[in-house]
């Protein structure tokens, strides 16, 4: 009977978060300039259904790192209303800050042309490849700030941070591509570019995710929870474009990199690009 009484306990879990994918959902086809039913299926949209589904992961980020901060509640009603109050109020703030950060990385990753134009007028599945990387990727860090929280004021302050790194992150790797990722994502519509940079946007996140989640309960000083940010930050930004030039090395010894994406427009490479970066993401929030 106590199985039974610990499975229907998840179980009311996995309800209470269907239900806050379905807030989401209804939020987001609110805050967005077009209705998500008519893309996904009079128009047979596949841009809109990598946002949506990008979207969705992301929220699911941020209900896992609610979720986890919570679950002290006795098995029963009134342990589920103990658990699930204060999971559904971070996970409604997680929403509100989802949508922020879709429009900040808008505004700053993809900024030279319109984001609306490319996954609605020219169903651009590269750009939305980029875009719903940008909603996992923010997840991860509001997850991360969730955990790492003292105190509600905590929460948005680690998201500012986090959103911070995360875009000029994305900027520096732009930067330091040999090609033109904005043309290649727009004009090109180059899928296999929106591949690469929308791993290495989740690569990174997981970095800051770690960097945000610092804490475990125990009271710990604001600079001490700002140097352990910035040591993932910074140590993530300089150890993932390293590392990714040793592993196209060994795991493309013959094949130019960038030849693949920009005139191959080889999706193998950059699938195999975005793993790698994920992979040392990884292998980084484990050793460093």
């Amino acid at each position: 009977m106590i199985e039974l009484s610990y499975f229907l306990y998840g179980f009311t879990y996995v309800l209470s978060g269907l239900a806050m994918l379905y807030v989401a959902k209804t939020a987001f086809d609110f805050a967005t300039p077009y209705k998500l039913n008519v893309q996904l299926t009079e128009r047979d949209n596949p841009a809109i259904g990598v946002v949506l589904s990008g979207f969705l992961l992301g929220i699911i980020s941020v209900l896992v790192g609610s979720f986890f901060g919570e679950g002290e509640g006795e098995i029963g009603f009134d342990g589920y209303l103990t658990d699930m109050g204060p999971t559904a109020f971070y996970g409604l703030i997680g929403i509100i800050l989802l949508l922020i950060a879709g429009v900040i990385n808008d505004k700053c990753i993809l900024r030279n042309f319109s984001n609306n134009t490319e996954i609605l007028e020219k169903q651009n599945v590269s750009v939305g490849v980029v875009i719903g990387a940008g909603y996992i990727g923010s997840g991860l860090i509001i997850a991360g700030g969730l955990q790492g929280s003292e105190d509600i004021l905590s929460v948005p302050l680690a998201f500012i941070f986090g959103q911070l790194a995360l875009v000029i992150f994305a900027v520096v790797y732009q930067k330091a591509t040999a090609y033109d990722d904005q043309n290649e994502l727009s004009t090109q519509q180059n899928l296999a570019c929106g591949i690469a940079f929308g791993g290495n946007i989740l690569a990174y996140s997981i970095l800051l995710m770690k960097g945000l989640s610092m804490g475990d309960g125990e009271l710990i000083e604001l600079k001490d929870r700002l140097f352990h940010f910035s040591y993932y930050a910074v140590s993530g930004a300089v150890a993932l474009p390293v590392l990714r030039l040793i592993n196209d090395k060994l795991f493309l010894p013959n094949a130019s990199l960038t030849d693949e994406i920009v005139k191959d427009k080889n999706t193998n490479a950059s699938l195999i690009e975005a793993t790698l970066a994920i992979a040392i993401s990884i292998l980084l929030i484990i050793n460093l």
